[in-house]
């Protein structure tokens, strides 16, 4: 199994990027360190599909937060740890149970705030199940630490509260009998300050068994992230498949059938679970009913899926970009680092062009095939608000789920009621307007046009950015 883990740097302008190493890669756990998520970012806007997404996000100010992805094939579930920035899942495959943290450390950390979180991650361990291996993955940000040897470059009697707190890590790390899996030659953050590149090997992974693990490579950062991404192979199995080889066919449905299946639908109570219950059960149904198509899929068993804007040369760009940063990995040179920067551009800006001109040509062919547009519109649309909360029949606020689901039940029965069919239709009541005669409006074409043409497309709203263009571009 690969796990691929990185430090976005801001996870919330590279999910692109990441959905398209997710499918590249087959990798089934995704850990990502300093995500800068909020509560204002829902998981619909940061989802990859076919991934579980696990969050802890930084209560107080901006910054840090990680985050992990887990593919649906694997049975998860989350580990409150109570420790912040750091996110832990537990995966209980065939032959194994394995917890995965992963966690980072903010480098203004005090010695105090590491102890702390020392403490309660080792409290997390010691609440595992015996027999679960686990796996932590970070940025510990321990630049000073000597891996190949295990110590920390500095005096045996150093003061300093910085070395002070690489050693309590390393400590940590040998209480618990951690190995770590990258040495000093690998710099896992590298960037360009003046004319000085500065490396450091700043992120790691280490396992309470050895023997699970195969072997790792780096990839380039995700973005402008100045750390690479690592992704890990470990000898972990599952039986069931990685990615299922059939989906369903919505476009083939019977609607008749649907329709009979919908019937017992009804909103005849107010109990929330009780309508849960029937419209699972019925939902159920109605899936069971859609036909199945067969997916391509390749030698591993993943799904061949790409960008509905990928070009040959979008695709050779992009290997050229992973070639230019592999050359870096092997000989870090201020040369080599400034050709896989410039190749990292040239991709990024490539792919900028694929999609305007895949959303140019989408819009020119709306009216001959209006199923590609409205296809990729929707895939746009983003979930930007939720329920707050509601007031009863007594004015009393409500805030808890269960009894805004009850209250939301009450409702939606009052306005379904079973009537008559035979009774006649009510009456509308006529009422004396005198309002005059409506005049015909009339557009004049030099005017929309002008209006159009004057239109500052770069400040419309993301939603509306789109059609803005389109507008201004057939005008």
């Amino acid at each position: 199994m690969n796990i691929f883990y990185t430090n976005a740097n801001d996870l919330r302008n590279k999910v692109s990027e990441l959905k398209i190493l997710a499918k590249s890669s087959g990798c089934k756990v995704l850990g990502i360190t300093e995500t800068k998520f909020s509560s204002d970012i829902l998981d619909a806007e940061v989802l990859v599909p076919n991934f579980t997404l696990y969050r802890v996000d930084r209560l107080t100010g901006e910054g840090g937060g990680s985050c992990i992805y887990v593919h649906n094939s694997l049975k998860s579930h989350q580990i409150p740890i109570n420790v912040p920035d750091c996110a832990c899942v537990n995966l209980k495959l065939d032959s194994i149970n394995i917890a995965i943290f992963v966690v980072y450390r903010a480098p203004s950390s005090s010695l105090s705030k590491c102890q702390s979180m020392l403490d309660k991650l080792s409290a997390a361990i010691n609440n595992l199940a015996p027999d679960t291996e686990y796996i932590i993955m970070g940025d510990f940000n321990l630049p000073d630490v000597a891996w190949d040897l295990g110590i920390v470059k500095c005096a045996i009697d150093s003061k300093n509260q910085v070395f002070l707190i690489q050693q309590l890590f390393l400590d940590f790390f040998m209480k618990y009998d951690l190995r770590w899996i990258i040495g000093d030659k690998v710099k896992t953050r590298v960037r360009k300050v003046l004319t000085q590149i500065q490396s450091a090997t700043l992120d790691n992974i280490l396992t309470s068994d050895v023997n699970i693990f195969q072997k790792f490579q780096t990839t380039p950062p995700l973005g402008k992230s100045d750390h690479v991404g690592i992704i890990s192979k470990w000898k972990i199995t599952n039986d069931d498949e990685c990615i299922a080889t059939v989906k369903k066919n919505w476009t083939k449905v019977d609607c008749d059938d649907l329709l009979k299946l919908s019937e017992p639908l009804t909103w005849s109570s107010d109990k929330a679970e009780e309508l849960w219950k029937l419209i699972h059960s019925n939902c159920k149904l109605i899936s069971e009913s859609v036909p199945v198509v067969k997916t391509s899929v390749n030698r591993s068993g993943v799904v061949k899926s790409s960008s509905a804007w990928d070009r040959p040369c979008l695709v050779k760009a992009r290997k050229e970009k992973e070639r230019a940063w592999a050359q870096f990995e092997n000989n870090p040179t201020s040369a080599n680092l400034n050709v896989a920067m410039s190749q990292q551009g040239v991709f990024e800006r490539k792919q900028q062009h694929a999609m305007m001109l895949f959303e140019n040509t989408a819009a020119a062919r709306i009216k001959t095939n209006p199923k590609a547009f409205y296809r990729y519109m929707n895939s746009k649309r983003k979930i930007r608000a939720a329920i707050s909360c509601l007031s009863n029949a007594d004015g009393e606020i409500i805030n808890t789920a269960k009894d805004m689901a009850n209250e939301l039940g009450s409702f939606f029965k009052s306005t379904f009621v079973n009537e008559d069919p035979n009774l006649p239709l009510p009456t509308v009541e006529s009422r004396n307007t005198n309002y005059g005669n409506i005049q015909d409006i009339k557009f004049d074409p030099v005017e929309v046009k002008s209006l159009l043409m004057n239109l500052n497309i770069w400040k419309s709203v993301p939603s509306k950015k789109f059609m803005s263009q389109k507008y201004a571009y057939v005008t």
